[in-house]
């Protein structure tokens, strides 16, 4: 059963960071397709999305499969309080797209289509059902080709959303649920009490 959360909702940098992963792992292949297709490739040419993951930090470990795309929460800018306590705010995510190829030139062709079908995604699909996105800012796009075995780019879509709600107002102390505390034992019954009355003099 469903209930009303206690406190008002509370969103977090990871809330957001899980959300845009989840927009990214619905558009992502049919936005790879149109890419290609713009490219005067065949619609299936771009491999779909392997690994899907959010990172604490943008430096990937060798774990993720390429072509991997990886969610990087990096915190909140721009905390405005509206007057009742309601709390608004622009979340920043880094969208980190790793690929590979034999060869250098193929690498860097395959990392900037991947970037730019990710950037153009993440500024068009904008409605987000678990989040009351107002605003979705395409902030910076980068990317590079390093060799190791192969030749590996990374690329570096950063994102800002405009959330409003990160936390609730809460109208009173009578909206306050009570701690749960235990119960004490009945004190023992004095018999034979003493009263002394204190006199305090200003």
């Amino acid at each position: 059963m469903t209930t009303a959360p206690a406190f008002g909702r509370i969103i977090g940098a990871d809330d957001v960071a899980d959300a845009v992963l989840g927009q990214l792992q619905e558009w992502m292949t049919a936005y790879l397709a149109e890419k290609a297709r713009q490219a005067g490739l065949d619609a299936d040419t771009l491999p779909p999305i392997r690994s899907w993951d959010v990172l604490p930090t943008r430096t990937p470990g060798g774990e993720h499969e390429p072509p991997a795309c990886l969610g990087v929460p990096e915190g909140i800018r721009g905390v405005v309080d509206d007057g009742t306590g309601k709390l608004a705010g622009q979340f920043q995510v880094a969208v980190v797209l790793l690929v590979e190829s034999i060869e250098y030139h193929p690498a860097v062709r395959l990392i900037g289509r991947y970037t730019a079908a990710a950037a153009a995604l993440l500024v068009q699909q904008r409605h987000y059902p678990d989040l009351p996105v107002t605003a979705v800012t395409l902030q910076r796009v980068d990317w590079s080709v390093r060799r190791r075995n192969r030749h590996q780019g990374e690329g570096v879509v950063t994102v800002g959303l405009h959330v409003p709600g990160i936390v609730d107002p809460i109208a009173g102390p009578a909206d306050v649920p009570v701690p749960p505390t235990s119960t004490p034992a009945d004190p023992p019954i004095a018999t034979d009490v003493q009263v002394a009355v204190v006199h305090t003099f200003d």
